[in-house]
């Protein structure tokens, strides 16, 4: 028995450092607009958690579907034509990412444009 408990502390381990690491959603600046997804600084993600940062930029590949929901603060419909480099965007991916150490390249589930003081 205590082997079964043993084997299933170790399965439930396992589960959780692969969780580790691996985005649900982030929030920052639009860098490229582009046909049918976006390019957007993904830098603070990247270095999360690290002692030693390097000055070197990173950006993630967002693409956007026709399942992809695009909105303001409020819940109102935006239209990707409508997206500025000046905006700061909360990305909710489809799938948790790794963007530490995997691809920088997801399709986004939902993209809120979120409200500025100017």
């Amino acid at each position: 028995m205590k082997k079964i408990y043993r084997i299933l502390l170790v399965v439930c381990f396992c589960c959780f450092l692969a969780a580790c690491g691996k985005i649900k959603v982030f929030e920052d600046r639009i860098d490229t607009i582009e046909t049918n997804g976006l390019m957007v600084n993904c830098s603070a993600e990247v270095t999360k958690g690290k002692n030693q940062v390097n000055d070197i930029g990173y950006l993630c590949r967002v693409h956007i579907d026709e399942d992809t929901v695009i909105k303001n603060e409020r819940g109102e419909p935006i239209k990707l034509p409508e997206l500025t480099t000046e905006d700061v965007v909360r990305i909710v991916p489809v799938k948790p990412q790794n963007v530490k150490n995997g691809k920088r390249e997801f399709t986004a589930k939902e993209i809120t444009v979120l409200e500025q003081d100017k």
